[in-house]
């Protein structure tokens, strides 16, 4: 295991979310455009300006983040001093605003590492338990605080866990292309998350077919079962119109609120930031 990290994303962790579902931590201070102009922290604190915020403390974390934090490490995601809402592991170098790899969204927080969240589950830990700094080093015995923590409130957690904590993470700074890649590791992943219901899909499905005869994209009009034959036959994706992330434990969902879309459409909708609407997608291809 490499070091562990406590790490805010935002004030309040008021950028959790966008973290976890873009699999990255990011940090603020946006008039840096880069942070690896810098070649020391009191480079970094000269360019702050010493004011409120942007003393030493800021420079620490400024240079903790894109020079000392290493591929492999691990990162504790904070909200406030006594609450802990996630656990990833480091997976790339500090990546500035203008990378093409970052995949921040965010005005104020827009310098980034990728991150691939093992657990993102929430837990309180003792008042003021970590400390006041953006970024610092956890030691020893607070990560075996965290550790039970978990435990204590999630007790199925525990071997996954151990692995995460006691052994080595085994991630890897990307390297040159190679022609073998080892694959079926299994991986283990901790998420609280909301449900779609697919009674809701199915009941679409059967009510175009029933219009219909048939399931065309909505936005290229492309059919499996007139390219497939049978094998296609009743098959296509439905896409959720209204993301998942912006509904209300309980909110109901209607059948005009679901679109029949093929695979290809359905990961560019998805892809698309902020995500194009359906209508959208189709006057994008009937454009080129």
């Amino acid at each position: 295991m490499g070091n562990v990290w406590k790490i805010a994303p935002g004030r309040a962790a008021s950028h959790w979310g966008m973290c976890r579902s873009l699999g990255c931590i990011a940090l603020g201070w946006r008039r840096l455009n880069d942070y690896n102009t810098f070649s020391s922290e009191e480079e970094i604190q000269r360019a702050l300006g010493g004011g409120p915020g942007d003393g030493v403390g800021a420079a620490q974390s400024i240079w903790r983040f894109a020079h000392v934090v290493q591929p492999s490490d691990l990162v504790v995601a904070n909200q406030g001093r006594s609450r802990a809402v996630g656990i990833g592991v480091v997976r790339s170098e500090y990546l500035p605003p203008g990378s093409p790899k970052n995949p921040s969204m965010s005005k104020r927080l827009p310098h980034a590492r990728l991150v691939n969240w093992i657990v993102d589950l929430p837990i309180d830990l003792d008042r003021f338990f970590f400390g006041i700094a953006t970024v610092h080093l956890l030691g020893a015995d607070r990560v075996d605080q965290i550790i039970s923590a978990y435990q204590n409130r999630y007790p199925t957690f525990g071997p996954i866990l151990d692995q995460l904590f006691r052994y080595p993470v085994g991630i890897e700074p990307e390297r040159a292309i190679e022609d073998a890649f080892e694959e079926g590791v299994v991986k283990y992943h901790l998420h609280r998350r909301k449900e779609r219901n697919q009674r809701a899909v199915q009941c679409k499905k059967e009510s175009v077919l029933a219009k219909f005869g048939m399931l065309a994209c909505e936005v290229c009009d492309f059919d499996f079962s007139r390219v497939y034959g049978s094998l296609g036959s009743g098959f296509a994706e439905c896409h959720h119109r209204m993301p998942l992330k912006t509904l209300e434990e309980g909110h109901r969902t209607r059948l005009r609120d679901l679109a029949i879309v093929c695979a290809n459409c359905h990961r560019m909708l998805h892809k698309s930031r902020p995500m194009l609407s359906v209508e959208a997608l189709r006057v994008l291809i009937e454009s080129q």
